[in-house]
């Protein structure tokens, strides 16, 4: 089935700058995709001493892990639509110098009310309403993420950015008793979802 945009996401999709400004961006460079997965936790001293040294891209689920660890991504990777996402990034205001990634599914106007810091869109799918406005906007350039998850649009993302070298963390995702890393799971899950 073809992905919903909401008819009042679309001036800001209007507005919103394209992932085509990050292209290249950070050629040659590391990069190190952070999961949620539960492993994470035992290995947040690594990631601080990656910082400064790779580019930091996290999946959204696990920021609520990141900031209280004293970890601040280069960059965060949206993929979902729920509004429940958004959560954990309210209140944050250290996330005001993090970029959010994120595609027209995504929740725009908790986005704009919610995300503190600057937005990059990425249409990951040819809608018709977005085709028609191509049109009136800029080009906002495309990354293709192969796959379905969030980990896979920012693996997809960091090759885009131009990261020669691509480390993965968090990746395991597949524990019934522990879902995520940290607390965050309550956040986007009902007991009955698990």
């Amino acid at each position: 089935t073809e992905p919903v945009l909401d008819s009042k996401n679309i001036p800001i999709v209007l507005r919103t700058p394209g992932v085509i400004r990050l292209r290249n961006l950070f050629k040659e460079k590391p990069a190190i995709i952070v999961s949620a997965g539960p492993s994470i936790e035992k290995n947040l001293h690594l990631l601080k001493e990656a910082k400064g040294k790779a580019i930091i891209i996290a999946v959204d689920v696990v920021v609520p892990t990141l900031l209280p660890a004293g970890i601040m991504p280069d960059f965060i990777v949206a993929l979902e639509a729920s509004r429940k996402l958004f959560h954990a990034f309210e209140n944050n205001p250290l996330l005001r110098f993090c970029p959010l990634v994120c595609t027209p599914e995504v929740d725009y106007e908790t986005i704009t009310s919610l995300y503190p810091g600057p937005v990059f869109l990425n249409p990951t799918f040819q809608h018709p309403v977005l085709k028609w406005f191509h049109n009136f906007w800029e080009s906002k350039g495309f990354i293709a993420g192969r796959g379905g998850s969030v980990s896979h649009m920012a693996f997809a993302f960091a090759e885009y950015i131009g990261a020669n070298v691509i480390a993965l963390m968090g990746q395991d995702l597949c524990f019934r008793e522990k879902l995520h890393a940290g607390n965050v799971t309550p956040l986007f899950y009902s007991e009955t979802d698990v």
